[in-house]
């Protein structure tokens, strides 16, 4: 009984899992639709380990997006801090003329 029980909950675990996964793949809009059904392929043929694996996949892609973003954001507003400067410096001596 209590392995019936076990059992049961194992399996109820591992369709949770796969339904999270899926639900993540889905919503993502880092993938192709090949790459999405590959990842869901992944996900219901290897049971627990195809849905934490791609989930990790995804939120490490998601990461790496965010830092390259924020690089560029920061390299932008570098410049345009330079440029503000410059025209700063330019209208203070044309003031100062």
């Amino acid at each position: 009984m209590a392995l019936t029980i076990l059992f049961g909950f194992a399996c109820i675990t591992v369709i949770v899992l796969n339904i999270l996964g899926s639900t993540t793949v889905l919503k993502s809009n880092l993938y192709t639709n090949n790459n999405k059904y590959l990842y869901l392929a992944m996900i219901w043929l290897i049971p627990i380990f195809g849905a934490m694996s791609v989930i990790l996949l995804i939120s490490r892609d998601m990461k790496n997006i965010k830092d390259k973003s924020d690089k560029e954001l920061l390299s932008a507003l570098n410049d345009f801090t330079k440029r503000i400067n410059t025209i700063s410096d330019g209208i203070r001596k044309k003031r100062q003329d």
